[in-house]
């Protein structure tokens, strides 16, 4: 079972009372909410569930006695010697200046007994208390420069600890989402498409105010009408298509595609397949976030620098590659003054006969003069 309903904060709370009223809702005592919180600042609306979302969640869950509802998250992954705790997590959540009901509790997974389970060479630490408690997958509609979406099969990572993730980006991550959905099966999916985000997300999107809201049973059917929504052949997201192969759930069915077509996301721009910045292009591949944000750091040094800014602006030295992450999908490619970030990328050069910038992740001022050695010769 998949819905949609065109929504916005206005009508919100009619939206939930509906939903928690249907017959197919059978809740607990206990709720678990997993929300989708980037985290980093700068805060995108696109990226991250909005307090206000939740506010509303919790009180219609209250009104349906509802015992003890758990928001649930962990800190993010660290990155050098920033504050990225669960305490401040929620600080940049903006949670902390909205007044939830008394039987809400934002809980730090760092905390809770894990149980874990290993299959294909992936080993996931997933807490305990799942099995006890009615789960809520909340995920945000928005784009993903390396999975195509950020929907509710990714957002079940943030239940993980830091080097779960990180494996699954070394050894497979659109294999391992899907895996991971094998595993933990919520008992309600939602999307936030009120406030989306298009172009190169989840960190350099473009927030779309969009005004839909999508729930389900099933991880497959929501992910797969989403994507289709934004304009993908869902067919072709990788994840989606090896969670229906290990029979996680299958596609809607085509009545269901033809009931909601009409909400297909207008002027809804897909990620391209690199960042182009001056004359660089930067190509995330599957990096995890520790890369990703690091080399985002490194972007604002350039920027800063007139020398390596005067070599990409005004002298035609060609396009420089810069390249994160394991690199896969663009083995075969044939990339102009490769610049290799990273323990990920030493098979890609290896391949093609460069060297590489050791670390995992390496620093920033590291990146920094790698990549200026690289431009100013």
């Amino acid at each position: 079972m998949v819905k949609l309903e065109r929504v916005n904060n206005y009508n919100l709370k009619r939206a939930f009372e509906s939903l928690f009223d249907s017959s197919f809702i059978k809740l607990k005592d206990e709720v678990l909410i997993k929300p989708n919180w980037g985290g980093r600042l700068p805060i995108i609306l696109g990226e991250n569930t909005d307090a206000y979302f939740l506010k509303i969640l919790t009180e219609v869950l209250v009104k349906r006695n509802v015992k003890k509802i758990y928001i649930a998250h962990y800190p993010l992954l660290k990155i050098g010697s920033e504050d990225y705790s669960f305490k401040n997590l929620l600080k940049i959540a903006s949670v902390d200046k909205i007044k939830f009901p008394q039987n809400v509790e934002f809980l730090s997974l760092d905390d809770v007994e894990k149980e874990v389970v290993s299959i294909e060479g992936f080993k996931f630490n997933l807490p305990k208390l799942l099995s006890d408690v009615f789960y809520i997958d909340l995920a945000k509609l928005k784009t993903h420069v390396e999975t195509k979406v950020s929907l509710c099969m990714k957002n079940q990572m943030g239940l993980l600890p830091s080097e779960d993730k990180i494996a699954m980006h070394y050894k497979g991550l659109e294999r391992g989402i899907a895996l991971l959905a094998s595993q933990l099966k919520p008992d309600l999916c939602i999307v936030d498409g009120i406030v989306s985000m298009d172009k190169n997300g989840p960190h350099h999107g473009r927030t779309r105010r969009t005004d839909i809201l999508l729930y389900a049973d099933n991880l497959i059917e929501i992910d797969f009408l989403t994507a289709y929504l934004m304009g993908y052949n869902p067919s072709e997201v990788k994840h989606i298509n090896f969670a229906i192969g290990l029979g996680v759930g299958q596609a809607p069915a085509n009545s269901i595609i033809e009931q909601y077509k009409q909400y297909k996301l207008r002027n809804f721009i897909l990620p391209k397949e690199c960042l182009q910045k001056f004359s660089l292009n930067i190509w995330p591949t599957t990096a995890c976030s520790q890369c990703i944000f690091n080399l985002d750091k490194t972007q604002k040094l350039i920027k800063k620098d007139f020398f390596m800014l005067s070599n990409l602006v005004f002298k035609n030295k060609g396009i420089y590659n810069i390249v994160v992450g394991k690199a896969d999908n663009i083995m075969n490619k044939q990339l102009s003054n490769l610049i290799a970030i990273g323990e990920c990328t030493r098979d890609l050069a290896k391949n093609n006969n460069v060297d590489y910038l050791k670390g995992c992740p390496p620093i920033t001022g590291d990146i920094f003069k790698f990549i200026k050695k690289k431009i100013i010769k």
